[in-house]
């Protein structure tokens, strides 16, 4: 190997040491057992100047790039022995607020897929087992729970591995005070939601709403086309006890120029993020702080603003979700710092006996509802039924009844009951 400079070393698992050693012209291969590297170029070039090299197990096949003449791929020189097991999983940890979600477990062994078998394991999961390389398993139950993998190869050897996965239900706060001081972002009960092309919310260093804290959220859009798509900062919040609620937060912005302005909403859903409505929405001059500038936009201290909404129509939900949403157009910066959200506690918890109760649900068409409310929810009352995108269906009604027209179509959608001082969003499911 005279003259000849490594590009790249890959070790085969499961072998005596076998090495792949990848030059400026060819590719050698040795093992503890060999006395000396050996030539392993069937159907390379005469001059192969070699870039990275993989070994592709599933296949039982080496696979390097080169430098101008493509891919070339081999029989490994030697296959493991015995393969060896290992898992992967998209997460270890799953913090539930809503609705559980499932975990993507897949296969990473080293191991020929060829005459292979896999035998998954799943405690307290849904299913228990597996014979899927890739299977997708719920948990229903809180705390942790073992995953085991047994692979076996066409020639019956086996290994196994496992790993801990964790479930934890996590309760929705009641009081919001965040100044993104904590060191963590999204802090905790906050979530990113990218439903864009590019750019995301991120924690800034040195700059705080009027200067008095050394902390924000930013969006850079600045930095980011993202030609009209929105991005979401979320948190959840329980409003069950609440009879009065407001957000409160601090906003510095400016725009690049004309045609270049960005827009902020905030959005509330009532169940748990499946659909979300604006109560707040403002963009370009209206939403600035300071004049439009093509410079990237740092504010100065008297360059904030404080927005203040009222959650009225929000009251008395355990499952809410408030979304701020930078909808990007490559203008400039937006922060956001001190986010409060509270309001007047009732005297007391308010029992469930005290809440809305909507009778039947399901529902037939054809047949009536009633809604039987609390005592303190005063007033005429206001019934009207939308499908689950919020599209209306034209049925309403001044009164605690609502009759469903015997040919309306099944599906969920949602009820929605209002008194001069309470709003209340209820799933409905027509059977």
């Amino acid at each position: 190997m005279k003259n000849q400079h490594v590009h790249s070393i890959v070790h085969i698992a499961g072998t005596p040491g076998g090495v792949y050693y990848c030059t400026n012209q060819s590719v050698y291969y040795r093992n503890d057992t060999m006395p000396d590297w050996v030539l392993d170029n069937a159907g390379l070039p005469v001059f192969f100047n070699s870039n990275i090299a993989r070994p592709f197990y599933r296949d039982g096949k080496i696979r390097i790039a080169s430098y101008g003449k493509g891919i070339w791929e081999s029989p490994l020189h030697e296959s493991p022995a015995r393969p060896i097991a290992r898992i992967t999983v998209d997460k270890l940890r799953h913090d539930v607020y809503c609705k559980n979600d499932s975990f993507y477990f897949d296969d990473y062994s080293f191991l020929n897929h060829q005459g292979a078998s896999w035998l998954w394991s799943f405690q307290n999961g849904i299913p228990a087992t597996s014979a899927l390389r890739n299977p997708v398993v719920y948990f229903t139950a809180a705390g942790n729970h073992q995953v085991k993998l047994t692979v076996t190869d066409a020639n019956g050897n086996k290994s196994s591995d496992s790993l801990w996965i964790q479930i934890i239900n996590q309760p929705f706060p009641t009081v919001i005070n965040e100044g993104f001081e904590g060191g963590v972002f999204p802090p905790p009960a906050w979530y990113i939601t990218d439903g864009g092309i590019s750019g995301a919310w991120r924690y800034t260093d040195s700059i705080g709403a009027y200067g008095q804290s050394q902390h924000s959220a930013l969006f850079s859009n600045y930095d980011y086309d993202s030609q009209g798509s929105y991005d979401d900062m979320r948190f959840y919040f329980n409003s069950q006890n609440l009879v009065t609620a407001n957000i409160n937060f601090d906003v510095a912005y400016t725009y690049w120029g004309p045609g270049y302005t960005d827009t902020l909403e905030v959005l509330v859903s009532a169940d748990c993020g499946e659909n979300f409505t604006p109560v707040f929405r403002k963009g370009g001059e209206a939403l600035a702080t300071a004049p439009a500038t093509q410079d990237f936009f740092v504010p100065k201290a008297n360059e904030w603003r404080t927005e203040n909404i009222s959650l009225h129509n929000y009251l008395q939900q355990s499952e809410l979700v408030i979304a701020f949403r930078n909808i990007g157009r490559w203008g400039n910066n937006l922060y956001i710092d001190n986010v409060n959200l509270s309001g007047v506690v009732s005297a007391q918890p308010l029992p469930l006996s005290e809440h809305i109760k909507i009778y039947p649900n399901p529902v037939s068409p054809g047949q009536t509802i009633t809604v039987t409310l609390p005592d303190y929810a005063q007033g005429d009352v206001k019934l009207s039924l939308a499908d689950i995108q919020g599209k209306q269906k034209n049925i309403s009604a001044l009164a605690k009844q609502i009759q469903i027209p015997a040919n309306y179509p099944p599906g969920t959608y949602i009820l929605r009951v209002s008194t001069p001082t309470h709003v209340w969003n209820k799933i409905l499911t027509v059977q």
